[in-house]
């Protein structure tokens, strides 16, 4: 597997993570660990700052942009302790 796969298939997954604790395919919805997971996403994204190829920065903005606005729709009017 080459570093680009490696890494899409990190982020993919971490996003994955985050759609499942939002309540896609998944009736168990946990806003603080989606939270988490969208930071954690986030914190590689800054750390790996003009370390990446454009595709991997397509990918983590494409990705980040997603969540962020999948999490605001879910969780209007909920409880969470985490911010994005």
């Amino acid at each position: 597997m080459d570093n680009l796969s490696e890494f899409s298939s990190l982020i993919l997954s971490l996003a994955s993570s985050a759609s499942y604790y939002m309540g896609e395919n998944s009736p168990e919805v946990d806003l603080d660990i989606a939270c988490h997971t969208i930071n954690t996403i986030e914190m590689l994204q800054k750390k790996t700052l003009n370390n990446l190829t454009k595709e991997e920065e397509t990918l983590l903005e494409d990705v980040l942009y997603r969540m962020r606005l999948k999490f605001i729709e879910v969780s209007k009017n909920k409880n969470c302790n985490c911010k994005i």
